[in-house]
C-alpha cells in the first residue's frame, strides 16, 4: 500500500504487510511472527522492511533460522490473507 504519492517513486513510502517464520517464539514452540512495515520504496527494493520485521520478531523473544515473506512474494500471497491485520504492530525502518 502506497502511503505517500512523491512524484520520486525511490521516495514513495508503502506499508507492507510481512510474516516472519521462526525456529521458535516465545513459548518456544515453532511460530509465526506478524507485523506492518514502513519504508521508502527504495528501501523496499532493497529488502530492509524484511530487516526490520525479523529484528522485531527477536525483540519480541522469537528466534533461530528465520525466514520473512511479504505480501508480494509467492509465500506471502498464500498465506497472509489468513492473519487479521488490525491487530498488527507497525513499525518503520
Amino acid at each position: 500500500m502506497i502511503i505517500s504519492d512523491n512524484p520520486n517513486i525511490e521516495e514513495q513510502i508503502v506499508e507492507l504487510r510481512v510474516m516472519v517464520a521462526c525456529n521458535y517464539g516465545p513459548s518456544g514452540e515453532p511460530d509465526f511472527y506478524f507485523c506492518k512495515v514502513r519504508c521508502r520504496r527504495a528501501e523496499y527494493n532493497m529488502g530492509d522492511h524484511y530487516s526490520v520485521a525479523e529484528r522485531k520478531a527477536e525483540d519480541e523473544g522469537y528466534g533461530g533460522k528465520m525466514v520473512s515473506f511479504d505480501e508480494h512474494d509467492i509465500a506471502g500471497k498464500a498465506i497472509l490473507d489468513h492473519f487479521e491485520w488490525d491487530s498488527a504492530s507497525t513499525f518503520s525502518v
